[in-house]
């Protein structure tokens, strides 16, 4: 993420799209039917898996639920609050 701050430098980024899909194949290969995804909000990338992942197991026919975790630095954030909405 610092590439945008250094656009001279070499950049490496992750193919979120492709860790997406890998990981909906693991659980798929191993039964699973129904999918979860829970991400930050406040990370590009996990908003990229998450739209990935969900598009994903959604084009096989399976069910995925989306949870986007409250950002902590959000005041309304509560680790116990957050447990509870999870769960």
């Amino acid at each position: 993420s610092a590439a945008r701050y250094l656009p001279t430098i070499p950049c490496v980024e992750t193919d979120d799209i492709a860790i997406a899909r890998q990981a909906a194949d693991h659980l798929l290969l191993r039964g699973f039917k129904h999918m979860g995804y829970v991400g930050d909000p406040t990370f590009q990338w996990s908003n990229l898996r998450r739209d990935a992942f969900e598009q994903y197991v959604e084009s096989l026919e399976h069910d995925c639920h989306v949870y986007d975790a409250t950002p902590t630095h959000n005041p309304a954030y509560s680790w116990t609050k957050e447990q509870t909405r999870l769960a």
